[in-house]
């Protein structure tokens, strides 16, 4: 094994990672964070409610946090919290129409902004790297929790 290509290859991801974030960060409509709309992102990706406690392990963060980004997301009407029927602790979490728009709107954006790199290194080179990122993703998403 080369360590320098590997070392190499998830230091391009770390930089990529940290780019893409700032851009972004810049782009997305209104207030809304990079966190916020990986929530929402994967909720309408799953295409199911789910709990807070079942989206912090999905993001591999504290609950308190996913806590956090849930009640921002509801305030803005992107979210609706309900609770369980048969156990009246848990709360479900859903995406609104409102949050499906909102949604939308941010991809909208982020596709114009990163349309000048899209139309410089064309789609190929995207789909050629994307099964092979989800097989890494995939490997650690399900090697990683503690």
């Amino acid at each position: 094994m080369n360590n320098n290509i590997i070392f190499g290859f998830f230091r391009e991801l770390f930089i990529t990672e940290q780019l893409v974030r700032n851009k972004t960060d810049r782009t997305l409509p209104g207030d809304m964070t990079t966190s916020q709309f990986a929530l929402l992102t994967h909720l309408i990706r799953s295409g199911q409610s789910q709990t807070p406690a079942e989206l912090a392990n999905a993001f591999q963060v504290k609950r308190p946090t996913m806590t956090n980004t849930v009640q921002k997301l509801e305030l803005k009407g992107f979210l609706t919290l309900t609770t369980d029927t048969h156990d009246r602790r848990s709360k479900w979490v859903q995406i609104t129409k409102r949050g499906i728009k909102a949604h939308d709107d941010a991809l909208q954006s982020l596709m114009t902004q990163f349309a000048p790199m899209i139309g410089d290194l064309g789609t190929q080179i995207f789909a050629d790297c994307l099964s092979e990122l989800q097989k890494i993703r995939h490997y650690l998403d399900t090697n990683s929790r503690e």
